[in-house]
């Protein structure tokens, strides 16, 4: 079971990272380069657009939606 459970962390790491790579780069606090912001939101779009499309149930598209690692935030001010 535990085996199971790294391997399947391990895959999932290595999607992120490959998402990550699709959004032009995106560092791991969520930042893009400036010239790149436009393309990396269109992106971030497409691929949440492609779970969604893959979503058997409803449940599993309100987690998708709920889940996704690569929301947009506001920055709060100090």
């Amino acid at each position: 079971m535990h085996n199971e459970q790294e391997l399947t962390w391990f895959q999932m790491n290595g999607l992120v990272e490959y998402w990550k790579s699709e959004l032009q780069g995106m560092s791991d606090d969520g930042w893009v380069r400036t010239e790149a912001f436009e393309d990396a939101i269109k992106k971030n779009m497409e691929l949440m657009q492609v779970l969604l499309d893959g979503s058997d149930t409803l449940e599993e598209e309100r987690c998708v939606q709920e889940q996704w690692p690569f929301q947009d935030h506001e920055e709060e001010a100090n």
